[in-house]
């Protein structure tokens, strides 16, 4: 049986944080409008003191996943989604503990295997995300595993679940290897 083509973005592994969500600013009224929406599950990266949708690929440091918003102007948005170009004044809330695991989707580009976990891969950002689900089409690029030290995620595993397998569209346990806020194998990751 195949996996099904699902993309949700990145979500907490069992949907636990390690700790709190931290409330990040998207730039908004009080300047120029962040002209990218961004959705629950969208990695995300901090640029000039704001949240911007993290760019995929080796060498691009990530600091975590939305897990929700909020507008200043408009109040909590519980999941929701940041509209493309808001004049309000948002609030990402994203986990950004280093320790922090998420559960994502890889894309059909390349079969992770069982060989492959401890490896390293990149976000691949090819769907949009979805305004109805407010989730992101974020997902894992499976195309290109390697160990190397600014690769964006590790991959941990195959989430344990019926009909999930090794392969194509399966959804798999990463975490953030090149993170804003920690130092790894040397490589300072603050952008």
């Amino acid at each position: 049986m195949s996996n099904m083509d699902n993309p949700h973005g990145f979500s907490l592994l069992n949907g636990v944080a390690v700790r709190p969500p931290t409330p990040y600013r998207i730039q908004g009224s009080e300047g120029t409008p962040y002209a990218t929406a961004l959705y629950v599950g969208d990695m995300v990266a901090l640029s000039g003191g704001y949240i911007v949708k993290a760019t995929a690929g080796t060498a691009n440091p990530i600091l975590g996943a939305i897990v929700g918003f909020e507008s200043i102007n408009g109040g909590i948005k519980a999941g929701g989604y940041y509209p493309a170009s808001s004049t309000y004044n948002w609030i990402a809330l994203v986990s950004d503990d280093p320790s922090q695991r998420y559960v994502a989707q890889c894309d059909g580009g390349g079969a992770l295997a069982q060989t492959n976990v401890g490896g390293t891969v990149n976000v691949k950002i090819t769907h949009a995300g979805n305004t109805t689900t407010n989730l992101s089409g974020m997902e894992i690029d499976s195309s290109a595993v390697s160990g190397a030290v600014t690769d964006q995620l590790r991959l941990i595993g195959l989430v344990n679940m019926p009909g999930n397998e090794w392969g194509a569209n399966g959804e798999y346990v990463v975490e953030i290897h090149n993170h804003q806020l920690r130092q790894e194998n040397n490589v300072d990751a603050i952008a």
